[in-house]
């Protein structure tokens, strides 16, 4: 079995609260690069519930899976089966790799820990999605782009009158 590729960013947050954002909020934060829709990306859900869903929507509300819910412990944990090919093309169940996401006490804060494993059942795209998700542009990048949002979040844009 492929070693897993293993990122961690510590939040000043409570467990609780940091998973219910990442979760919750996941399509303010999502970096578009990292979506099948590119600029078209409008959002990104997790259902709440293992045998859930986990999928992004586009701005003309065609939803795309990126894999199913395999375990769902608020404040706890998170864990995704990843069904995106090097190509951003859907991989069939029996080549989806895992994603676990890990929330725990640090301190004042959370450390969040996503673990990707699995990555050998993506075959010969394993390579790339190791190189692309084990980068500072993968699984960094995504954690850096959420403690963004938590720090500073986004506010609704006001409309004029």
């Amino acid at each position: 079995m492929a070693e897993p590729i293993v990122s961690e960013i510590t939040v000043e947050a409570l467990p609780a609260e940091v998973f219910a954002r990442f979760v919750g909020d996941m399509g303010r934060w999502w970096p578009m690069a990292y979506s099948r829709g590119g600029a078209r990306f409008a959002t990104v859900h997790v259902e709440p519930v293992a045998g859930g869903s986990w999928f992004e929507v586009d701005r003309d509300g065609v939803e795309s899976p990126w894999g199913d819910v395999r375990a769902y412990d608020p404040g706890h944990r998170l864990v995704v089966g990843f069904n995106i090919a090097p190509d951003r093309g859907v991989e069939p169940l029996e080549r989806q790799s895992e994603v676990e996401f890990r929330f725990e006490p640090a301190g004042e804060g959370t450390r969040v820990i996503v673990e990707h494993r699995s990555l050998d059942r993506h075959g010969r795209g394993e390579e790339a999605i190791r190189q692309g998700m084990a980068s500072d542009h993968g699984w960094p990048l995504i954690l850096a782009s959420f403690a963004r949002e938590l720090r500073f979040p986004r506010t609704p844009a006001l409309s004029a009158s």
